[in-house]
């Protein structure tokens, strides 16, 4: 197998990749060992592109919003951590929000208000981000309930 970190490095940009990142620095809990890469992804084609490198090569990877609600083994993680930082933000047209999968729930409470937009105020001071599980959510998710 090729130097995974160095591949990265070669497309990603400049210091988007690190290695032995501890894993308790990007989490709430503030626990877990060593991630052996590290990649902040900002773009999502970034994002799709460094998914299907992982899968076509068999490296493990892990997504990571927030890191709220998130325990990793003290062991580390031999694959690559993934930071989603796609945090764009924007009134697509009046009443329509768009918000990257990255972006923390607060930021987006706070744009909507601004706008005289109702409807996330629930979601005030919970320490996620918009992708948190929010899209689908099967189950309940960011500090959200099934009623």
């Amino acid at each position: 197998m090729r130097d995974w970190g160095e591949y990265l490095k070669s497309w990603l940009p400049a210091g988007a990749v690190q290695e032995k990142v501890p894993l308790r620095s990007q989490t709430t809990f503030r626990i877990g060992g060593p991630s052996r890469w590290c990649a902040t992804i900002t773009e999502a084609d970034q994002m799709v592109r460094l998914i299907q490198e992982c899968r076509r090569e068999g490296v493990d990877w892990f997504l990571l919003g927030g890191g709220s609600n998130v325990l990793f083994c003290d062991r580390g993680f031999e694959g690559v951590l993934i930071l989603n930082r796609i945090e764009t933000l924007a009134e697509t047209r009046p009443g329509l929000v768009t918000a990257g999968a990255g972006l923390p729930l607060m930021n987006l409470v706070r744009y909507t208000t601004g706008l005289s937009l109702s409807g996330f105020e629930n979601l005030a001071g919970i320490p996620g981000s918009v992708g948190a599980r929010l899209s689908g959510m099967p189950e309940p998710s960011a500090g959200t309930s099934e009623n």
